[in-house]
């Protein structure tokens, strides 16, 4: 049992709750994980159990607390992702439905063909697009009987996971912070209030939204012993993890979907085909702002070649060839993401020969992961980016994406320690709020790489095979699939 106080940080994300504790030189000391159930009612719908959440949460938290005394807890969530309750009862009324789910598809689709999105995006930094949290409010008044007079009776509460905790957990009146509210569609980042005009548009009572604080706040305390300090969206966790404090510098996770985010400073920034955010608020007048480029199912490339494909073995190991005997592989499996955001394109493989292996397009695979990010920094020559890159999520790990990240890029790219950044970044935020360190630039020099891959690549090589990417990538546009084959009985001839 540890003596010296320390800082929790609790990361809810798709699959799992995890706690981190984090002592006064930075590092993960110990740390504990509970499941969470991913339900698939329909096709392309995604949702969770409200009490699961609170459940493994709470289980974790109390775990974690049980190692040794806690000065403060940080929490981060995955974001959009939007639950509908009672404010009298805290009941639920309905799933939470989750950040990758389409069921609102319909809504988006409606304000899409109205004109709304350059307005949406000015207003917002975000597109108009079914994984915000707006669309999925809209289906939740419509779907439950009586939710939408109820709404604007002020009787229920509307938020993603962070607000639905932080009210479970703390019992404190409905609220979230910045970078949680961005998610949302609703949140204008220029005025950092809640746009009441946007959520007329669709039809979303403002009655129904939290209060919404900076990323550094007395969210209230758990159990009324432990005080919740600090509170981030994900992708900013992972980003304040990697000590990404100054404009330019920039990481990019490696997870279910690919995130290149990129500090872009004290003011908001808009480019096409990114979102912009807050990537966290240390008190209302110091704000950092950020720029994202995701793309969906980029970590989940590989997890395909494994589990759909039998084309990798082991991911442990992850066997692969030296190079990619002339193979792409495109990842697009519901369209390419930032910057093109192309819904029409379809995933493929091209360039395959007779002297083709399995091998190759499994190195095919780990390349594609490495031209994705590549993409997003082509289409940010505006915006200073550092010479370095910081990876982290589950893929990071592997060395040979990491060293072909490297000479794809040409630029260095650096591994911590760990790469679930997530957990310790927003423990490094709340322990920054508790007075553990003094400054920003103090974690900065306790942030250290485990490896440093650099470029060993010539620029002649690395601008061929990147060309070859652009050309498969161009090949996938424009797909439409004609109806599925069925099987059919033999006709035997009479």
């Amino acid at each position: 049992m540890q003596e010296e106080p320390v800082i929790l940080g609790v990361d809810v994300g798709t699959h799992a709750c995890r706690a981190v504790a984090v002592g006064p030189d930075g590092a993960v000391l110990r740390s504990v994980q509970r499941p969470l159930t991913l339900r698939t009612p329909h096709p392309g719908w995604a949702e969770m159990d409200p009490h699961e959440i609170v459940s493994a949460t709470d289980a974790v938290v109390r775990e974690a607390a049980s190692w040794g005394p806690v000065a403060a807890i940080g929490l981060t969530t995955m974001r959009e992702s939007t639950i509908l309750w009672d404010r009298a009862t805290g009941a639920p009324l309905h799933e939470a439905i989750l950040w990758m789910s389409r069921q609102s598809e319909g809504y988006t689709d409606a304000w899409l063909a109205a004109g709304l999105e350059p307005e949406v995006h000015r207003r917002t930094g975000v597109a108009l697009h079914p994984r915000f949290s707006a669309s999925k409010i809209a289906w939740l008044l419509d779907h439950i009987p009586g939710a939408r007079l109820r709404a604007e009776r002020g009787e229920l509460a509307a938020g993603t996971v962070d607000s639905w905790l932080l009210s479970r957990l703390t019992g404190e009146p409905h609220q979230t912070d910045y970078t949680n509210a961005c998610g949302t569609m609703l949140f204008n980042l220029h005025t950092r209030e809640w746009d009441a005009e946007l959520c007329q548009w669709f039809g979303i009572p403002l009655e129904l939204l939290p209060v919404v604080r900076p990323s550094v706040h007395d969210f209230g305390t758990v159990r009324g012993e432990v005080p919740v300090l600090a509170v981030l969206g994900d992708q900013q966790a992972s980003l304040f993890g990697q000590a990404c404090f100054t404009p330019g510098a920039v990481k990019y996770t490696f997870g279910t979907s690919g995130v290149l985010t990129l500090n872009s400073g004290p003011n908001p920034k808009l480019h096409k085909g990114f979102t912009a955010g807050v990537a966290w608020g240390l008190s209302t007048d110091e704000i950092s702002f950020e720029i994202e480029g995701a793309v969906p199912h980029s970590g989940h490339a590989l997890q395909w070649l494994h589990d759909r494909m039998g084309l990798v073995r082991d991911l442990r190991s992850l066997d692969v060839a030296e190079d990619n005997g002339g193979v792409y592989v495109v990842p697009a499996f519901t369209g390419l993401g930032a910057p093109s955001w192309d819904a029409t394109a379809r995933g493929a493989i091209l360039g395959l020969g007779l002297d083709t292996r399995p091998e190759h397009i499994a190195r095919a695979a780990v390349e594609s992961l490495a031209y994705q990010v590549r993409d997003s920094v082509e289409a940010l020559t505006t915006e200073p980016i550092s010479p370095e890159v910081r990876v982290d999520g589950g893929a990071a790990r592997y060395d040979v994406l990491c060293q072909f990240l490297a000479d794809i890029l040409g630029r260095e790219v650096l591994r911590p320690p760990t790469v679930e950044m997530t957990a310790v970044g927003v423990a490094h935020l709340a322990g920054l709020a508790t007075g553990m360190w003094s400054s920003t630039e103090e974690l900065s020099e306790l942030w250290r790489a485990e490896r440093r891959f650099t470029p060993a690549m010539s620029a002649d090589h690395r601008d061929a095979l990147y060309g070859g990417w652009r050309q498969a990538c161009a090949r996938v546009g424009g797909f439409e699939a004609p109806a599925r084959s069925t099987r059919r009985p033999l006709q035997r001839r009479p």
